[in-house]
């Protein structure tokens, strides 16, 4: 899918529209669908992505308003759930365990581990 941009768009726009991306090429002429890639372009993206762009804006404002002297502004993008990342590598029980005690060091609580007695 990540090297399929036209079909991602289709899926975009077949989820905006209300149909499966069958109906919606079934339905629809090159030409329109070319029209609806302009429109995309010119006016933003279609559905839920566009909520997501004006929360983060809205949580950028607040940030930047509120954050410290020393603090780096934040812009948008630094507020945007990032859907496509590629996957990590699955942590070994050594690096979850050093996780798991950092957490509870920031958070001042103890850590009982069932091996330690």
């Amino acid at each position: 899918m990540r090297a399929r941009p036209f079909r991602r768009f289709a899926h975009r726009l077949a989820g905006h529209l209300g149909m499966t991306v069958g109906e919606l090429l079934d339905r629809t002429t090159s030409r329109e669908l070319a029209e609806w890639q302009a429109f995309e372009r010119i006016e933003g993206p279609l559905g839920g992505l566009r909520g997501d762009v004006h929360a983060a804006m809205v949580c950028s404002a607040i940030y930047n308003a509120n954050r410290g002297k020393n603090s780096r502004e934040r812009k948008p993008a630094d507020f945007l759930p990032r859907w496509d990342k590629p996957p990590r590598e699955p942590q070994s029980p050594e690096q979850m365990l050093a996780a798991a005690r950092a957490l509870q060091g920031r958070l001042g609580g103890e850590l009982h581990l069932a091996d330690q007695r």
